[in-house]
């Protein structure tokens, strides 16, 4: 699973096998070490959650997703969840969680877990 800040917004992109472990295990996490600490970014389905819901507690970023919502999205060709949550009057966070595509200058090998069939259906602006 791949973690990228833009501003105010957060993407996850999976890749196959990160979707089939979401969907198998109900929750897929991933570490990045900092000299000083660490950073856990985790995606999780929630049988009680009815919206997406995204939080930040003790250098844990969380994203609970309705698991109904979430199995069929994972069964589907359909790329992406979105979500945007208020944060203030002038402010707000958008949240992407998006099948990984290939990238143009990686590897065959590191392409090989992407939704590469889903590239090739897919219109881009």
């Amino acid at each position: 699973m791949k973690l990228r800040f833009d501003h105010q917004s957060i993407r996850l992109r999976l890749r196959k096998s990160d979707v089939e472990k979401l969907t198998q295990e109900r929750f897929i996490a991933e570490t990045v070490q900092f000299p000083t600490g660490s950073l856990v970014y985790r995606l999780e389905l929630s049988d009680a959650a009815e919206t997406i819901l995204a939080m930040i507690r003790e250098n844990t970023i969380t994203v609970s997703l309705p698991a109904q919502q979430a199995m069929a999205w994972a069964e589907t060709e359909t790329v992406g969840i979105y979500a945007t949550f208020a944060i203030d009057q002038e402010n707000s966070l958008d949240l992407i969680i998006e099948k990984d595509f290939p990238c143009k200058h990686d590897s065959k090998e590191e392409n090989a877990d992407t939704f590469e069939e889903l590239s090739k259906k897919t219109q881009f602006p």
